[in-house]
């Protein structure tokens, strides 16, 4: 489900609003609206729920729920003509989703951003189906550093910007501008020092000939790898990644919620 979903609901739920704020003397009966607004939140929860995830355009699953829960209200108003108390109650409820799904969509599209994890290039970290936030203004304020998890557009060189047509990848910074990156035998070394990352798939590390390097990374570009690192396309295959690529940082799993926690 993508934001264009989102904002259609937001677009139909504001124009009923204004209806009864043109036309208070506008008397509908409860038996008709509520079908309008459950029939909205439905089609919303729906495509939500059984479309296949993109996650170039973020999938906003929690947006039906958030829709559904507003609503529900609605369902108990008796059948019949308002009176002013029920009006005022429509206009309260319509006031919230509006609100709800104007808030969500300024979250989605500036600040964070859910992304959804279709490859197991980040096991153990990450698993297949995971979805993840990502904060889109982490690197207005601060630089990249090592450790980090990001979602970033591939370089254009790279084999998956042609085949992804478009979408975004994850992975974890190795090293940044200015330092040097080496793998021998499967063991990653920064700088000539052999790094410590307890997060990495444990039978990838050590193994003999997996090879790489050492690679001077340019100022202004980050490497990176995938914490799988035996099945990953990364930073070895289509060289270091510029920092204006980056997207954001992920910083926590959402879902599913038994994976509920802080990434690191």
């Amino acid at each position: 489900m993508n934001t264009t979903v989102l904002l259609l609901a937001v677009i139909l739920l504001g124009a009923l609003r204004l209806t009864f704020l043109v036309r208070p003397e506008l008397e509908m009966r409860a038996i008709w609206l509520k079908p309008l607004l459950l029939g909205i939140v439905g089609v919303v929860a729906a495509y939500g729920w059984y479309t296949d995830v993109d996650a170039l355009a973020p999938p906003i699953r929690v947006a039906p729920l958030i829709l559904v829960a507003a609503v529900l209200g609605i369902v108990f108003l008796p059948n019949g003509t308002f009176d002013t108390l029920q009006r005022k109650n429509v206009l309260e409820m319509l006031d919230t989703l509006v609100v709800a799904g104007f808030t969500a969509l300024v979250l989605i599209g500036f600040i964070v951003r859910p992304f959804f994890i279709p490859s197991v290039s980040m096991v153990p970290t990450l698993q297949v189906n995971d979805m993840v936030l990502v904060d889109e203004l982490a690197y207005r304020f601060w630089t990249p550093a090592h450790d980090d998890v990001i979602v970033f557009v591939p370089p254009a060189n790279s084999a998956e910007a042609a085949s992804l047509k478009g979408k975004d990848l994850i992975k974890r910074i190795v090293a940044v501008g200015g330092e040097t990156i080496e793998v021998r035998n499967g063991v990653a070394y920064l700088n000539g020092k052999r790094l410590i990352e307890p997060f990495i798939l444990p039978q990838t590390q050590g193994s003999p000939g997996y090879n790489f390097g050492p690679l001077k990374v340019p100022m202004g570009s980050v490497f990176c790898m995938g914490d799988n690192r035996g099945n990953s396309e990364d930073s070895r295959f289509w060289g270091t990644l510029p920092v204006k690529n980056i997207i954001g940082k992920a910083f926590c799993i959402f879902w599913p919620p038994s994976r509920i926690g802080r990434l690191r």
